[in-house]
This record gives structure tokens, sequence and C-alpha cells, in this order.
């Protein structure tokens, strides 16, 4: 994604209009320095505007102000709108990946890339800021080349040569930079495995203090310094810049008369006019400190992208399906394979499985077995190698097969918006009667306001929740990984013996995850996974033929 050519593409008069304006606003600039040089020496103005220095004057800086402001506005308007549409790309790509290729690129990118995306907000001030700066200067120049060409050359020299080592020492500043954003990318590594796993820290002191110590606070010390060093050096570049000025007026007045024959006339119309330009080259270079953050940022909007591009795989779109409420969830020679550099790591299946309506499936094994790869094949998180899924004989791919399965994962995340738009007014009977039915009545609360319920609940509180908000979402299968795990022992007696039946009554498909064989009874059905293989089924007609048609093949 560049940057300058999306601009180009945006508007292709874009680079016109700038070039027409600038040479405008470059001769009103240098009419506007001529008349004040002329006031100051007292030289009466010769020519169509003689006797009408006012009306020249006004007439300059407003036909001045409406085109800077013309361009400006245009500029803003193009930019803002490219600035959308690098978020809103990164947002789709995203929002359209597959989940197995989210996991390899990681959130941690994204948060990344929404924030350089945020710097690119700078460059309208950037490019505005430049544009009017170059344009004062080089009216400038060419308006004292009119009085001396030697004289301004040699000024010229000067100039360049001070600014030839600020941008060196820039060039020095810009690599902390990125020292220091590289530190910014793992703190926010390390402060999230602090939040998320608070838990996990406070259980061990050693942990803890080292996380704590070793890790984020010596990660903020370096940034720290880094920091100080860096700002040090801009001060120092902008006090130079700053005192640079009195080292050109000083050499007009005292140097350059011994280098070219220069009068006091001509020594005040330099003056003059580096007075006059000095506020737009103290732009310039106070935009050289913003451009070295937009240049980063950009280049690792790029990098982020090409990583994007690279492992982010599309996922198959298409809107939800209405499908039956009531059939057959036929699973045949399901199988799939972790893959490490290449290498098989990790092989599920093949598997074969089939349940029908008001069925209770449950699938059980030790940790390691392929429970959870198994439910996120289910869910269509993972595409399976090989095999297929049916439903009352329909072929289904992964997106048919989220507009079917209901699920709720081992970690339920609650969302703070009712991104379903469900209405889950407690007031509704519905909702009221699952509330209820979860026993969380006396706990949940509503805001009204943005139709959501509260998520601040225990963890066995939050899963009640997650199952509430699967249910209203009424699909034919409910796919549940360890729901009950966090449940205390009564509220897990009336899952397995009430919940549960109540749902095999209304004819929902039950497929369930669990260790808690001293339910095992409450279920229709039976599986067992040991290292990936379906070692067992509670009865051998789960088994279905081997004609079944197949949709994935491994490559």
């Amino acid at each position: 994604m560049d940057f300058i050519k999306l601009l180009l593409q945006k508007s292709k008069v874009f680079y016109v209009l700038l070039v027409i304006i600038s040479i405008i606003n470059g001769l009103l600039n240098i009419s506007i320095l001529y008349f004040i040089n002329s006031f100051v020496t007292q030289s009466p103005l010769n020519g169509f505007f003689e006797g009408y220095d006012l009306f020249f004057f006004c007439g300059a800086v407003l036909l001045s102000f409406l085109l800077s402001f013309f361009f400006h506005h245009h500029l803003i308007h193009i930019t803002h709108d490219i600035v959308l549409e690098f978020e809103m790309d990164i947002l789709k790509r995203v929002g359209h990946a597959s989940f197995e290729s989210f996991e390899k690129l990681g959130k941690e990118r994204v948060f990344t890339a929404i924030n350089d995306i945020r710097t690119l907000a700078q460059i309208p001030g950037i490019v505005m800021g430049g544009i009017n700066a170059s344009v004062i200067v080089v009216g400038s120049f060419i308006y004292m080349s009119m009085t001396s060409v030697r004289g301004t050359l040699t000024i010229m020299v000067l100039m360049i040569l001070l600014l030839i080592i600020y941008l060196v020492r820039n060039i020095k500043i810009e690599r902390r930079l990125n020292v220091l954003r590289d530190l910014q990318d793992t703190y926010y590594r390390y402060l999230h495995d602090f939040l998320y796993g608070f838990r996990e820290l406070k259980a061990d002191r050693y942990r803890n203090s080292i996380i704590l110590d070793d890790y984020l606070m010596e990660n903020r010390r370096v940034s720290h310094s880094i920091n100080i060093d860096t700002s040090t050096s801009y001060m120092k570049n902008e006090l130079a810049g700053g005192y640079s000025w009195h080292v050109v007026i000083g050499f007009i007045i005292f140097i350059l008369p011994l280098i070219v024959i220069v009068g006091i006339r001509e020594q005040s119309t330099f003056v003059l006019t580096i007075l006059f330009m000095m506020g737009s080259v103290a732009t310039l270079v106070s935009i050289i400190p913003a451009y070295t953050h937009v240049k980063i940022a950009i280049q690792r909007l790029k990098n982020v992208h090409k990583l994007i591009d690279k492992k982010l795989s599309i996922d198959v779109l298409g809107k939800s399906q209405e499908w039956e409420n009531s059939g057959i969830f036929c699973i045949q020679d399901f199988t799939y394979r972790y893959r490490n550099a290449d290498i098989k790591v990790f092989k599920l299946g093949p598997v074969h499985v089939s349940v029908e309506s008001g069925d209770i499936l449950f699938v059980v094994g030790g940790n390691g077995s392929g429970k959870s790869t198994f439910v996120k094949l289910l869910s269509g998180l993972y595409k399976p190698n090989q095999g297929s899924l049916t439903w009352n004989g329909r072929l289904l791919n992964e997106c048919q097969l989220r507009d079917l399965v209901a699920v709720v994962f081992s970690d339920p995340y609650l969302f703070s918006e009712n991104y379903n738009n469900f209405s889950i007014s407690l007031a509704k009977s519905k909702v009221k009667m699952l509330v209820d039915w979860m026993k969380l009545t006396a706990v949940v609360k509503e805001d009204k306001d943005r139709l959501t319920i509260d998520t601040d609940l225990s963890t066995g509180q939050r899963k009640r929740l997650a199952l509430i908000y699967a249910l209203m979402e009424n699909k034919p299968i409910l796919l549940l990984d360890e729901w009950a795990a966090e449940q205390d022992p009564e509220f897990r007696s009336f899952f397995y013996k009430k919940i549960l039946k109540k749902l095999q009554e209304q004819g929902k498909i039950i497929i369930a995850v669990t260790h808690d064989d001293k339910y095992y009874d409450v279920a229709t059905k039976i599986v067992q996974f040991e290292y990936g293989r379906l070692s067992s089924t509670q009865s051998p007609s789960l088994l279905i033929n081997n004609d079944t048609p197949t949709t994935y093949r491994d490559e």
C-alpha cells in the first residue's frame, strides 16, 4: 500500500492543482515581499499598482489565503479518506480471514497497524506546511537573486550546510526512534501477558516478580532512557536551528561584504528577506521530525500488509442461511493435521460420527487427545484436510456449518455490545425464562440504553450467560466445550439432568466435550478420543458408511 500512489489514484488533478497553486502563491509571496521591502526602503511602487499600495497588499494577501485554503481543504478530505481506506482495508482483511490464519498473524500486529494508521493523520499538516513554506522560501531566494545573484548563492550555500548538519543528526535520531518503537511493541506484548495472565502471575510470586522487574520495568527504563536521549537530541537540533538564523544574519552583516561587493541597501534587502522567510524555514525544519514518524509508520504498515497478505487466507463468504430445525448431522472421514514449518506434528482423525435431533453426544478423552481441535472443526474455525459434513444429506462448507452450530467455548468471550442485535430485555419472556433457568436473576444487570447485559460476573456465571446467548441464536446444533467445568456441584447436576434434558425435548442436537463421567448416563451417544483418533463409541451404529461423499482433500 503506497500512500503517494493512493493519493494520485484518489485525485488525478491533485498534483496539477498543486503546481498551479504553488506557482501563483510563489508569485504572490514575492509580490508581498517586494511591497514590504519597498515600504521599508521608502522606494515607491512603479507601474500599474503605483498609488494603490493598500489595495495591492490586501488583494495579494487575500488571494494567497483563498488559494491556500482551497488546496488545504481539498488535501484534508483526500488524506483522511485514504486513511479511512487504509484502516477499513485492514479491518476487512482480518474480518474476512480464517481463524487458523488469524492465529498465525497474532492480534498484536493488528493493534500496531491501527496505531500506525492514526499517525498518517499527520500527513495533511506536513504537506500543507511543507508546500506553503517551500513556496515562500523559493520566492524569497528568487527575490534576493534579483538584488545580487552571487550574494544569494553565498547565503544559500551557508543555509544548505546548516541544514545538512541538522539532517545528519536527525538520521541518528531516526535510528533511535526505530529502537524505541520495537521496545513499545515488546512492551505491549509483556503488558498483554501481565493483564490477561494476572491470575497465573498471582499464583507464582517468582514469576510475578520476574515479569514486573525483568520485563515490564526494565523495558520502561530502557524506553525512558531512549526517550530522554531522542527528546534531548531534538531539542538540540531545534535550538541549533533557531540560533542558526543569528549565524546567517551575522554572516550577511559582517562576512558577506568581504566576499561579495554589496552595499547597505542590498544588505538590508537580504536581512529583511531572511527575516521574512524565517518562519517558513522553521516550519520546514519542524516538519522533519513529524515526517520521520510518518515515514516509520508507513514502512511498518507496508510490512504489516505484506505479512497480512502472506498469512491471512480469505474465509468463505456468504449470507447466513436458514436451515431445518431438525435433521441428521453426519461427520464422515474427518481428518485434520497441524503443521509446524511444514512438518506434521499432530493428526486428528479419521472421525466418523452421526447424530440426529434429540441426541446428546458426549465427547470424552484425556488432555491432548484432540477434543479442542474437534470443537474448532465442528464450529467451522478450522478447515479439515479431508472429509465431509452433511445436514440431512446436504454437504456443508465452513460458513454453512456456522449457521447450523451455536458454540460456547471453554473460555467464552462476552462482548461489550449486543452485536447479534438480540432482543435481550429482561422483561422479554424468552430472555427472562433463560435467565431464571440459569439462576442468574439475582446477579445480572441490564443496560437498557445499550441493550446489553452486564458481564461483570464470575467465570461460571459468565459461561451461563454465554449459553443464554448461544440458545438465543436458535440453531439446531449446540456445541459446548467443557461448559460445566466452572459450575458449582449443585448447578452442574441441574445442567446435566434438567437443562440438557429440556434442550433434548426441544429437538436440539447437543455435542458436549466433558470430563464429568458421573453424568455419562445423560448422553445418548459417547465418543472417546485418544491421541487424535476416535478410539471408541457407545454403539457400533455410530460408524457410518465409507461411501459418504467427501468435500475436503489434503493437498
